[in-house]
């Protein structure tokens, strides 16, 4: 473990490296249901029809709440809302997957690929934060 040089992790870094593991591995699982099913949903673009800033169950905060609608192929509206973007605003356009068999089953593509960005980043933090502090503990 040359690479990681001299640094020097606390006691609690193990821990804290096995927290970080565990939230990321956890935060990728939420985008599983998104990158399976969806293999043979369509894809589209859906235009924000309404923003607005909710309270979060914390009370430390708020979430951004998004509306938005799309079209299916049919050329029929369809209506959708997530919570916790962290961008939008009315009249924006992002792209949404739907089933072609039922098109009130479908996600943001953007939040997706937010949340494997995030899981991955976390369990890499994690893992280097297990070696630092397995370097601490074995010397």
């Amino acid at each position: 473990m040359e690479f990681l040089g001299d640094l020097d992790v606390p006691w609690w870094g193990f821990p804290v490296g096995i927290g970080l593991i565990v939230l990321g591995l956890w935060t990728m699982w939420k985008a599983v249901p998104f990158t399976g099913k969806s293999r043979d949903w369509i894809t589209t673009q859906a235009t924000v029809v309404k923003v607005r800033q909710k309270k979060n169950r914390e009370g430390d905060g708020y979430d951004k709440l998004v509306r938005y609608r799309f079209l299916d192929q049919a050329g029929n509206e369809h209506q959708g809302s997530e919570q916790r973007f962290l961008w939008g605003k009315r009249g924006d356009t992002f792209r949404v997957k739907y089933d072609p068999l039922d098109p009130d089953q479908h996600f943001a593509v953007r939040q997706h690929w937010i949340l494997l960005g995030v899981g991955t980043y976390l369990v890499g933090a994690g893992v280097v934060l297990l070696l630092l502090s397995q370097k601490q503990l074995s010397g």
